[in-house]
């Protein structure tokens, strides 16, 4: 092997491409100097000479959880170096052996605790996880306003900083904002950068190019808020951002799940790049209303509007046991809980979605739904307008809609919220069902700005709604589905003629007209409303956290750069072509109205802190 301490390394193309493709957290090599920017207290590997075989030899994994095989660059060359741990996350350190510990900081006689204005210890005990080289704390019991924050080792003070810890319990008045670009555009702004952080992050498949921090401005001629959407035609500078874990952003993200089959686009990506926002505090229950308008052909990405709070809480934490035993709701968490990489947790989500571009409806049935008794419906998710595609051949053939009023006797019938008992559920054919259209959205291929998504969920796995083929006591809701992801046509619904008869008159919102959507969140349900009319309500899986809320568009995409993504189909379900150059997402106005005690009681509100709060904010300049 080359002596990297005497010359600068060497790689190649090939030997590049492999080492990403192990996807790696960090490299780092062992010198007899420390170097500061590292991650680990030696030089980041960019470059080396690596034997022709290395991928046959051995899997190489640069810091990722492999850890028995981990490669490291020290005086003697290329070598596997295991690293000392029990397979648990119990102890963040463990994974660090003694001299890479003596690289870190010198003067670590004891594991450090946080010392909160020299009366509060919190202990190594208390340290939750180590992820993208942090170390996080639970900082339950903290005093609210102005501390003094020490990293102790033995007698040693080995960093001090000073801080303000705010409380997310906030009271109406902190709460609700206005924030009036139209008529106030100057003070709307100042507000704005106060109640606002840009969101720079990407998630959602590898092909996509995340949110940058740079496509969220002002015009002050049009006196509105400008989130930039850049689609698949996009070849400028704006490049697209880097997952978590990677060094920097704007790196080639097509480097990542490449397969060897097909040729290595080499060139940087910058399409399918986002603006996005989200609040700077965290909303209690309350109405948000938010006014915006996107521009005619501005598909083949999410337009969002959508509240959040994540945890991953691991079986070391004291509270694992409150949520895989006991829960909230009447649900606990034992069917949700995750195992790898040494560890086991459990995801608490909070989220509240309404997501812009979407089919109308991935339920299908054979024969005419007033007759259909293969699909169960959960009552508590079932959507005021929800949908299902027929296939059968002939004048039945096409999307329909439930006749919402029309079935009110038979759903408020239903009287049992327990998704794990069949009482709670209706079969099709006891609705009534009215046809829209002759035709059917294909799933993925078919989203458009006619319907979208609203999602309840308070965990993290996803469904098609809360439709059930067969025997409802096979449904997973309640179990490991704590959340109902509904379809929502966003038609007008039009009673007329002598009999009432249900219309639906299609519209599309990629109109380039300003349009007011609303998210009402209550403790007992959720609602859509759009220019004040409500089109969606979920009485199932409502979240009982506060959570930030977020504004803008992001293109969830395929994670592998395969035949299909040659031919350009990148996306996935919310379209798979982004068939433009640059889309302006405009907002002029911006509200959010906390509810009393009185209107909404919070008895059941938890005030949990949030893994990665965060992750991916920059403040707006």
């Amino acid at each position: 092997m080359q002596d990297y301490l005497s010359e600068p390394p060497i790689i190649d193309t090939d030997c590049y491409r492999w080492i990403q493709a192990q996807n790696p957290i960090f490299a780092w090599a062992k010198t007899s100097s420390v170097v500061p920017d590292s991650p680990m207290g030696g030089i980041l590997v960019q470059n080396m000479l690596l034997p022709d075989n290395i991928g046959d030899s051995a899997p190489m994994s640069f810091g990722s959880y492999d850890w028995n095989n981990t490669f490291i660059i020290n005086d003697f060359g290329l070598s596997t170096r295991t690293i000392e741990g029990n397979d648990s996350w119990k102890d963040p350190y463990q994974y660090i052996d003694y001299d890479v510990v003596e690289m870190l900081a010198t003067g670590y006689k004891k594991m450090p605790v946080l010392k909160i204005n020299d009366d509060i210890t919190i202990p190594t005990t208390n340290m939750t996880e180590m992820k993208d080289d942090n170390v996080r704390f639970l900082l339950s019991g903290l005093p609210v306003g102005e501390v003094d924050i020490n990293v102790v080792s033995d007698t040693d003070v080995l960093s001090t900083t000073h801080r303000t810890i705010k409380s997310i319990k906030l009271t109406k008045a902190e709460a609700d904002y206005d924030i009036d670009f139209e008529n106030d555009f100057d003070n709307a702004i100042v507000e704005f950068k106060k109640r606002y952080y840009a969101k720079q992050k990407r998630w959602g498949g590898n092909m996509g190019g995340g949110t940058h921090g740079s496509l969220i401005y002002f015009n002050s001629k049009e006196k509105c808020l400008i989130l930039e959407q850049h689609g698949d035609k996009y070849n400028y500078r704006v490049p697209a951002v880097a997952p978590a874990g990677s060094e920097g952003y704007g790196l080639p993200v097509d480097i990542i799940e490449c397969p060897s089959s097909f040729e290595y686009p080499i060139q940087q990506r910058c399409t399918r790049v986002g603006g996005l926002v989200q609040s700077v505090d965290y909303h209690p229950y309350g109405m948000f209303d938010c006014w915006f308008q996107v521009p005619k052909g501005m598909t083949g990405l999410a337009i969002c509007l959508w509240y959040f709070h994540y945890q991953e809480i691991y079986d070391y934490d004291a509270t694992f046991k409150f949520w895989t035993e006991t829960g909230v709701n009447g649900y606990n968490y034992k069917d949700c809980v995750k195992t790898g990489y040494g560890a086991t947790w459990v995801v608490i989500n909070n989220e509240i979605d309404m997501e812009l571009g979407s089919e109308n409806t991935p339920y299908r049935t054979s024969v005419n739904p007033n007759n259909d008794q293969s699909i169960y419906w959960f009552v508590p998710g079932l959507s005021m307008r929800q949908a299902i595609g027929c296939t059968q051949t002939g004048e039945n053939y096409g999307t329909w809609i439930i006749d919402w009023e029309a079935s009110k006797a038979t759903i408020e019938a239903v009287t049992s919220t327990d998704p794990k008992q069949p009482e709670s559920y209706v079969r099709s054919d006891n609705l009534v069902w009215v046809k829209i259209s002759d035709t059917i959205d294909e799933v993925n291929y078919g989203a458009n700005t006619r319907s979208c998504r609203f999602n309840n969920w308070m965990a993290e796995q996803w469904n098609d709604g809360c439709g059930i083929y067969g025997d409802p006591s096979g449904s997973q809701l309640g179990k490991s589905e704590l959340t109902v992801n509904n379809r929502t046509p966003l038609g007008e619904l039009v009673y007329g003629g002598l009999d009432e008869t249900l219309k639906y008159v299609e519209h599309y919102y990629d109109d380039g007209e300003y349009h007011k959507w609303s998210i009402d969140w209550t403790k007992d349900y959720t609602r859509l409303l759009i220019d004040d009319d409500v089109v969606a309500i979920c009485k199932a899986f409502v979240p009982f956290n506060p959570m930030t809320m977020l504004i803008g568009c992001w293109f969830p995409s395929a994670n592998v750069y395969d035949k299909a993504a040659i031919l350009g189909e990148w996306g996935t379900w919310s379209g798979i072509h982004a068939n433009w150059e640059v889309g302006l997402m405009k907002v002029k106005h911006i509200k959010f109205s906390a509810y009393t005690e009185e209107e909404v009681p919070t008895t059941n509100m938890r005030y949990d802190c949030e893994t990665y709060a965060e992750d991916g904010l920059k403040e707006i300049l």
